[in-house]
């Protein structure tokens, strides 16, 4: 793994878009030299986000613009998310799994999921834009 690597991707915000942003960042990933495992944890939490600004921050409207920027260095992988949808807000709380999980009535999962297998998960509203970044440690 370099000392600093930086890339960036640009999508619109679009459900097929989905395979296009997994196939770049697990490409990333591996060239950086990461863990299979830890790849794929990234890539849960990646979909997960990605998926969370296509449905309740562009709520599906395709002309949104989402930018992905990954920054690996020796300490710490970080992807980031930047769109200019709606503003939300990341659920605080534990939410209510078993039956509520299998029938989709409960909000906040993806979100809890991405805290439990990322080191951090921080989010920011700065002028019109959304930063969500989420940060894996490497030591």
């Amino acid at each position: 793994m370099a000392t600093s690597e930086k890339s960036t991707l640009q999508i619109s915000s679009e459900l097929k878009n989905a395979t296009v942003l997994s196939d770049w960042v697990q490409a990333e990933l591996e060239r950086a030299g990461i863990p299979d495992d830890t790849v794929r944890d990234i890539l849960i939490c990646v979909d997960e986000a990605f998926s969370n600004i296509v449905y309740y921050g562009y709520k599906q409207q395709p002309e949104g613009v989402i930018r992905i920027e990954i920054a690996i260095d020796i300490h710490a992988l970080a992807v980031t998310f930047t769109d200019n949808a709606e503003p939300y807000v990341l659920p605080g709380d534990k939410p209510q799994l078993g039956r509520a999980l299998l029938e989709k009535t409960t909000p906040g999962v993806g979100v809890y999921i991405m805290r439990q297998l990322m080191d951090d998960v921080r989010y920011e509203r700065a002028g019109n834009a959304n930063y969500l970044t989420l940060i894996k440690k490497m030591i």
